[in-house]
């Protein structure tokens, strides 16, 4: 072989070596893209509007996952009807992974029993992802109320049933369960005065419209040290710690270790490794050290775990509230 031949071949072999390096790689890269969760932008649903719990939340998970997932999330507002509107639209949705459903329980555990009508099938349309945290919450009164303690809330009610009235966030809310559940296991009558919202019904009780509310502990704390609310009792993780001199709600009722809890849902049919990597990716998100110390900013302690913790969570609460709707004969059309 002369040297011309020779440069040839040589040329030649690089040519040939270069394309199969580039078909491998090309393959490689092909597996990524075809293994790759979600493919596309991720919508992440919530109930509340801009600047409420839910709303907050979804913004700092959606922020994460974007990063963990290299994928866009993004938070689309659907407020009204208690999380319905909301829960029925992931409901609906196809389930590839890119429409997450982040809530409060109520939504998931409660209003079954309260409406009449529903979009969805709470127990058959879901597929539960991630428990995110459990948030501690307080029983507030307004200075002028001339309730100080719990057992004076406690001793008006009994004394004058249906004298004293309490604020919530609106019918079936959680901050109206759980002060409907505190009156049932302790035998009180008050007068529930639903607001379209926790914000309107924290501002009737500082106006003095409204006597008392169940409110999220890190909303009522700076009202509390400012001497414009009286804390009467907590619940919840952190609680005692947080607020050592007051009784827990516990402590006058066994079944008044009462919380708000919050999830992440898909649709029904989720495959179950999109379930693994959201589950995986949302509980690393909740041990580092960034999330605790967010989520402590709401009082809200991270639980992370398993899919099916959630599910049995559901269960035992649900026969819970059930009881509860039933007995105060709570009904929404």
């Amino acid at each position: 072989m002369n040297r011309s031949n020779q440069k040839q071949h040589v040329i030649r072999r690089r040519v040939v070596l270069s394309a199969a390096l580039s078909a491998a790689l090309g393959s490689a890269g092909l597996v990524h893209a075809n293994t790759k969760y979600p493919s596309g932008p991720i919508s992440v649903v919530v109930g509340g509007p801009p600047g409420s719990l839910s709303d907050t939340l979804s913004r700092f998970f959606a922020l994460k996952l974007s990063e963990a997932l290299s994928e866009k999330v993004f938070v689309e507002n659907k407020p009204g009807a208690n999380g319905m509107l909301a829960a029925g639209a992931v409901a609906k949705a196809a389930p590839d992974g890119r429409s997450l459903f982040l809530t409060p329980d109520t939504v998931m555990v409660v209003n079954q029993f309260v409406y009449q009508r529903s979009p969805y099938n709470v127990e058959t349309d879901f597929q539960p992802i991630a428990l995110l945290g459990k948030v501690s919450v307080v029983l507030v009164t307004h200075p002028k109320s001339g309730i100080k303690t719990l057992d004076q809330l406690v001793q008006r009610a009994k004394s004058k049933p249906q004298s004293v009235t309490y604020a919530s966030g609106g019918s079936a809310h959680p901050t109206h369960l759980i002060m409907a559940m505190t009156a049932n296991r302790l035998g009180l009558q008050m007068t529930h005065v639903p607001y379209k919202g926790t914000s309107p019904g924290l501002q009737g009780v500082m106006a003095g419209d409204v006597d008392a509310m169940v409110i999220g502990s890190a909303e009522a704390v700076p009202l509390i040290e400012s001497g414009r609310l009286v804390l009467l009792a907590a619940s919840g993780p952190g609680a005692k710690e947080r607020f050592p001199t007051v009784p827990l709600l516990r402590d006058a009722h066994r079944d008044l270790d009462l919380t708000s809890w919050f999830a992440i849902f898909g649709p029904a049919g989720l495959p179950p490794e999109t379930v693994s990597t959201l589950n995986t990716e949302l509980n690393k998100v909740l041990r580092s050290p960034e999330a605790k110390a967010r989520l402590a900013e709401f009082h809200m302690l991270p639980l992370p775990g398993a899919p099916d913790e959630v599910q049995k969570m559901m269960q035992a609460e649900r026969l819970k509230y059930r009881e509860l709707v039933e007995a105060i004969g709570l009904k929404v059309d």
